[in-house]
């Protein structure tokens, strides 16, 4: 009976402690964090900056506090305080990074970088001194959002659900009839330019041989680029009636087509599809494109969102953001590239259409 006893003592105590230790567990909160461009007052530009050595991601574990930099510091390391439970504080005196000048020449950079983050808000502030650069020390502010997957998430959902689709619609026409975001279609998607038109073609080289006349020297296969005007956008589907799901360029026309290995260059309408550029009394060159440009890509374009699917991609120029729209029109793709800071209002545009037209006729 005794022993009974103590093993279910023992059971108890063993249960109860498990019971503690998980009640125990601290439970962690991670926020993570997109930043903007230094400020002016850092001189030289952030744009000639490597990538500086910022903290990333910063972790709330009961009333520890950790941190970590996608880069070069990907452990999380303790840092700073959490004041009141609602800011993190902190000074970060052990980050260096890299500066290259104009020749080309390479400075090791040490960063002093005060942080100070609201979690209510997100809103993020970061206060850099920055020694060992050319010319003296430099200073900078960087602000921004660090946010938990939960909170941008919510955040989000309210922008979706706080525009209707006349009002997502007239979004992405405004920034495409001011010229805001660029706009191009293309029958080929490239993972550095996005959409782009292009054009089979032939390259030849002839020279002029005696009693033989014109001789080819040699000849590439090649693709041109399209060169294209695209404007007057409106919401309407291909047959020209109002359509809140359809967003369209009711206007694409042919400039030119462009050739980057021989420089061959041809401007529409007025050139043929069979050009020939003298060099000299003796050579010369004779471009050849394979498809007509204008009737593959002039006329309209349309975007029907109940069909059509994207992909946003930084792969970009440095402060922009492209997306990438894949359809089901003869000319498959459609890129929209706008400033980083315009391409949450442009995502969450894209997805209220999507969502809402879902399902629709």
């Amino acid at each position: 009976m005794t022993n009974v006893f103590l093993k279910l003592t023992t059971t108890l105590t063993l249960l109860l402690s498990c019971i503690n230790f998980a009640i125990a567990q601290p439970q962690s909160e991670v926020y993570n964090c997109q930043y903007n461009e230094f400020d002016n007052a850092l001189r030289a530009g952030y744009s000639r900056l490597n990538e500086p050595p910022i903290f990333t991601n910063f972790k709330v574990e009961g009333n520890a506090l950790y941190a970590r930099e996608d880069y070069r510091r990907p452990d999380w390391v303790l840092f700073g305080s959490l004041v009141g439970g609602k800011e993190i504080q902190g000074v970060d005196a052990d980050s260096h990074g890299t500066f290259t000048n104009l020749q080309n020449k390479t400075f090791n950079l040490n960063y002093l970088a005060q942080y100070s983050i609201d979690l209510q808000t997100g809103k993020a502030k970061v206060e850099a001194i920055i020694r060992g650069a050319p010319g003296g020390t430099w200073r900078g502010n960087m602000t921004g959002t660090c946010l938990t997957d939960s909170q941008a998430a919510a955040i989000e959902a309210r922008r979706t659900a706080s525009r209707t689709p006349d009002e997502a619609q007239a979004l992405l026409l405004g920034f495409f009839k001011d010229k805001t975001a660029h706009f191009q279609i293309g029958n080929v998607i490239d993972q550095n330019f996005g959409a782009l038109p292009k054009i089979a073609a032939t390259d030849a080289s002839y020279r002029r041989k005696f009693l033989r006349g014109w001789v080819e020297y040699r000849s590439s296969q090649t693709n041109y680029l399209v060169r294209l005007e695209i404007s007057n956008f409106e919401s309407v589907n291909p047959q020209g009636a109002q359509d809140t799901c359809t967003t369209s360029a009711r206007s694409v026309v042919v400039k030119g087509a462009h050739g980057s290995l021989s420089g061959g260059n041809f401007d529409f309408p007025t050139d043929p599809l069979v050009k020939e550029m003298q060099i000299n009394e003796d050579s010369k060159w004779i471009y050849t494109l394979h498809t007509d440009p204008k009737a593959m890509f002039n006329g309209s374009y349309s975007i029907d969102w109940r069909r059509s699917t994207f992909v946003r991609t930084n792969n970009a120029n440095p402060g922009w953001t492209r997306f990438d729209v894949s359809t089901p029109n003869r000319v498959p793709y459609a890129s929209i590239g706008v400033t980083d800071k315009l391409a949450d209002d442009v995502e969450s545009a894209i997805r209220s259409l999507q969502s809402t037209c879902k399902g629709r006729s």
